[in-house]
């Protein structure tokens, strides 16, 4: 589960994101994880832009995670 995933205003819109979250998922996927999963905002468009491009889709409105 990804979280947290934050790009600086002076990099966004270049695609470093999108790049960054591309590779991060497919090492993950490569090295046995069967699933990727991130925590994101649905009010923050920008965002799921770049999730919804690299190949994430929504799944829950909400989530409660207990540790």
């Amino acid at each position: 589960m990804i979280g947290q995933f934050y790009t600086k205003p002076s990099y966004r819109g270049k695609g470093y994101g999108a790049s960054l979250l591309r590779q991060l998922t497919n090492q993950l996927l490569a090295t046995g994880h069967e699933k990727c999963g991130l925590i994101a905002d649905t009010k923050n468009i920008p965002s799921n832009v770049v999730f919804k491009k690299v190949g994430y889709m929504p799944i829950y409105e909400q989530l409660s995670v207990f540790i």
